[in-house]
């Protein structure tokens, strides 16, 4: 297994003392390899991804990692090598040369009501259809997912490279109002619809990643979407999100000195997916930047809402 890296473009001062940021707020992967941030490297999981199969579900908590997980895929598809240097994937990837159009759609807002939801998509796809160099009026009137269709088979038609398609939190606008049955079922049914086409544009999609807390049921929100792979409990990917022990240690080394290891154990790695067990990225980076002697941290979101279901 290779060694994890924590590289940035790291901060020297005068005595040669090189200062690396916590990302407690940070979900971009650009801006942490840009501007100091430890990062620990996750790209052999995500090569193996793009090596087995084209379209995937992984469910983890709310601020895990999803995000920051979601963001680095999209930059490794655009090709931004340099991005990559030091990583995993720098000397694994063959398709540097390839940038591919990448959508990328995240429901890490508030939309209560399928207005709302697809106000917000709009939004979303209209931003990718400009940085695509097409034209926005071309797709006015259309429904969201009339909209996403056309403009994931014109990215195609013009790159002459197939799409990548990430979307981040598919649940999000569903767990807003979970406590409000009528609301969550008219807000289920928009993302249904919106999410249906995704199984019709196969020829020119080269990837597809969709994240989420919930475990997704394919005869309701991706019907017909047969080949989506769930790999939330794969062992393999166990610790896709998160932080293991030697993870921890290793990159994390100069933090931890003076700190009680058993306590930040015992209170952070808690977490096991089938395969090893992680840390909380975002609580124990929280509690590495406040650096307490009481182990305290950010709070996290638990799973305890599947029983609403």
């Amino acid at each position: 297994m290779t060694k994890p890296l924590a590289l940035a473009a790291p901060l020297t001062f005068d005595n040669n003392e090189i200062y690396m940021r916590f990302p407690t707020s940070t979900p971009n992967f650009k801006s942490l390899r840009k501007n100091n941030f430890y990062y620990v490297d996750k790209t052999r999981y995500l090569y193996n991804l793009t090596e087995e199969e084209n379209y995937f579900f992984l469910s983890r908590p709310r601020r895990f990692g999803k995000s920051l997980l979601v963001s680095t895929l999209h930059y490794l598809f655009e090709g931004e090598k340099e991005l990559f240097k030091g990583l995993y994937i720098y000397d694994h990837w063959d398709d540097w040369s390839k940038k591919y159009p990448v959508i990328k759609i995240s429901f890490g807002g508030k939309c209560r009501a399928p207005e709302f939801i697809e106000r917000e998509i709009k939004d979303q796809l209209e931003i990718a259809t400009e940085k695509a160099g097409l034209n926005i009026s071309d797709y006015k009137g259309r429904s969201p997912s009339g909209y996403l269709r056309k403009l994931i088979y014109h990215c195609h038609k013009k790159t002459g490279h197939q799409v990548v398609l990430l979307i981040d939190e598919y649940d999000k606008s569903i767990l807003d109002v979970l406590d409000d049955k009528k609301a969550a079922a008219a807000n289920e049914e928009c993302l249904r619809d919106f999410y249906s086409v995704i199984k019709d544009c196969h020829d020119d999609l080269r990837f597809v990643f969709v994240t989420g807390i919930t475990m997704f049921s394919k005869a309701t929100m991706f019907s017909g979407l047969n080949n989506l792979v769930d790999i939330s409990f794969r062992p393999e990917y166990g610790a896709i999100c998160g932080y293991t022990d030697k993870e921890l240690d290793e990159i994390f080394a100069k933090e931890m000195i003076g700190l009680d290891r058993d306590k930040i154990r015992r209170w952070y790695n808690g977490y096991n997916w089938l395969g090893e067990k992680v840390y909380n990225p975002l609580s124990v980076m929280g509690f590495l930047k406040q650096k307490n002697s009481r182990v305290g941290g950010i709070k996290v979101a638990s799973l305890s809402i599947s029983t609403h279901l």
